[in-house]
């Protein structure tokens, strides 16, 4: 959370499950994927549950919970195995909601509202360990109680001093303070109160300078993802580098759809205040704040996030729209009683329920791979360079030279792209193409001159053309960056053993070994260094090194013998020979013990 790179993100609850998982399956992708859609079931059925709480109809509440399930914006959150953060935060959001449901009952006793009060606010601080968009139902919580104290108070004429309107005073400061402490909690003492950095290909309109173009480009924004829940059609896996153009000026095409959005969420606003002022039915405005609470904190309205648009985002908004449209559903239904227009209502939510699932099967086929998602991207949004770079890389892993053609595409569509020219390095030095790999390796410094990866493959090309000096210089780049980079270590150590600096190879090595202990090739060369370097670096015999550095080195071999006794053949006679010599109480490895009896026969 302190590093300087962090998204400062803290999901421990999420983490925590992956582990189990991890600790009971290994990374067996289907077990992930299938916890994901078993997690969605649940909070589906339990929406359904909610929904028909608050709106008092079994039928909002089905037409709801279908839509809910079955809509297409949901695969990046489903589908994406990362997304778990936002299922389980869905989770303790609508458990949430349920327990602060039983204590506006008035079937519950004083004392028994105050315990599921407390039941609230802890399954929201759980929604908000699981991703942090969780303690924004707080805020509807708040804006609910008071409405009812206003309600109470001004419309009813109840008096100040009545038990009703102290116990509803007394829940908002309780909601208030909660709210407050958690994230004060959650910015200042996990966060450090420091904002993430983010580059300006993730979200480019922080970086604009004027304040008219991010105020109209994170509005349009807004208006974006509010019809990609109306029209889910146009969906994509990433919307930075450009995707999006800002908006500089209102006379901007695109700002008819902003003004559109603007009047259709104005529309429902002030329908939602009548039906709470004259009619009491407060209904169709917690369902409005239930969608634009929880889009709040990725609106950039309260600090700037590290994306354009992000479909997993709308996991939770959803459900206050799909209440919004199962209200509309149900009202026309009850006031017009004209028999074939019912008919058509229920074809339509027929059909609407059947092209979600169509469309969200088709979507799923798209995240089977790294390359269908990025090919999918691409003809949502052929602008974006980083999804050329995504398909290049699942080529690139499947050793098809075609990569070149994508990475080309990208520093086409974006020539600073630093990443771009790193991986086509890497892949014109496979292809013996040197010099041009060496010139990939320097634009890529050019623009950003401590890029970690660039860095690496330029000192592994280095190193393998024997510039041992300009490779240890890249590597400490890396290592300066991430000092916890133990194969950077072990390539830092081989370098300077190569530049005769013994003691500073034998340093890395065994930082490398304290970082990676299972690594055999580190293993090996400290072992080597042990058993033919004394301590100030000077090479000797066996006989002149200090009997501790051949103790170790022999633990050492035993170690890398267990873990690959393919390294038995080369080393255990030098193993047996440290054990005579030195008189060490060792016992062989089995690989070992076997070599040395055939040998012997």
């Amino acid at each position: 959370m302190s590093h300087p790179e962090s998204h400062k993100s803290y999901r421990p609850l999420t983490i925590l499950t992956f582990r189990i998982q991890f600790d009971t399956h290994g990374l067996s992708p289907v077990a992930f994927h299938l916890v994901n859609i078993l997690l969605h079931s649940i909070l589906v059925l339990l929406f359904t549950v909610l929904c028909s709480l608050i709106t008092k109809s079994q039928s909002v509440g089905l037409i709801a919970g279908l839509l809910f399930g079955v809509h297409p914006i949901h695969t990046e959150a489903v589908t994406g195995i990362v997304g778990r953060a936002e299922i389980l935060s869905g989770l303790f959001y609508i458990t949430s909601f349920l327990s602060y449901l039983k204590t506006e009952s008035s079937h519950v006793p004083v004392v028994m509202g105050w315990v599921y009060l407390l039941l609230s606010i802890i399954s929201v601080f759980l929604s908000m360990l699981c991703k942090e968009q969780g303690i924004t139902i707080l805020g509807l919580f708040l804006i609910d109680q008071l409405l009812t104290l206003m309600r109470e108070r001004f419309l009813t004429y109840r008096n100040a001093q009545s038990q009703g309107f102290v116990k509803r005073f007394k829940y908002i400061i309780t909601i208030l303070l909660s709210g407050l402490i958690m994230c004060y909690w959650r910015v200042f003492y996990i966060g450090g109160g420091v904002q993430p950095k983010f580059k300006d290909s993730d979200n480019p309109t922080a970086f604009s300078n004027s304040s008219l173009t991010r105020t109209l480009t994170y509005a349009y924004l807004g208006s974006l993802n509010l019809w990609l829940l109306l029209c889910p059609y146009w969906l994509c896996s990433d919307w930075s580098m450009g995707s999006i153009e800002l908006l500089h000026s209102i006379t901007d095409v695109r700002v008819m759809g902003l003004i559109a959005a603007i009047l259709f969420i104005g529309t429902i606003t002030l329908y939602s205040l009548v039906r709470v002022y004259f009619y009491n039915d407060n209904i169709t405005l917690l369902s409005l704040l239930l969608m634009l609470l929880p889009y709040l904190p990725a609106s950039n309205m309260l600090f700037p996030v590290g994306f354009v648009i992000a479909e997993r985002i709308l996991y939770l908004p959803s459900m206050g729209f799909h209440i919004l449209v199962s209200i509309g559903f149900t009202r026309i239904l009850r006031y017009y009683k004209n028999k074939y227009l019912r008919i058509s209502i229920y074809i339509f939510l027929l059909q609407l329920v059947l092209l979600h699932s169509v469309q969200t099967i088709r979507r799923n086929s798209e995240w089977y791979s790294e390359e269908t998602l990025a090919l999918s991207g691409i003809r949502i949004n052929p602008t974006n360079a980083k999804l050329f770079l995504s398909v290049g890389n699942d080529f690139a892993q499947k050793g098809m030279t075609i990569c070149e053609k994508y990475y080309r595409k990208a520093l086409e569509l974006r020539p600073n792209y630093e990443a771009a020219w790193s991986n086509i390095g890497f892949i014109l030095f496979n292809m013996n193409r040197s010099q041009e790999a060496e010139h990939a390796y320097l634009q890529a410094i050019g623009i950003k001159r401590d890029h970690v990866d660039a860095n690496i493959n330029y000192g592994h090309f280095l190193r393998i053309k024997e510039r041992w000096s300009e490779a240890a210089e890249k590597y400490q780049t890396v290592l300066n960056r991430r000092p916890g980079y133990g194969i950077i270590r072990y390539y830092q150590g081989l370098v300077q053993l190569k530049l005769g600096n013994i003691s500073g190879a034998e340093q890395e090595f065994r930082l490398s070994n304290q970082l990676q202990p299972n690594h055999v090739p580190t293993l090996i060369s400290l072992g080597e260094i042990l058993v033919n370097y004394t301590t100030t670096g000077e090479r000797v015999s066996i006989k002149r090194v200090r009997p501790s550095r051949l103790k170790e080195a022999s633990v050492i071999f035993i170690r890398a013998i267990d873990i690959d006794p393919s390294q038995g053949d080369k080393y255990c006679s030098l193993l047996v020979q440290l054990i005579k010599n030195e008189s060490l109480h060792t016992t062989l490895p089995k690989s070992c013990r076997e070599r040395v009896t055939s040998s012997a026969g």
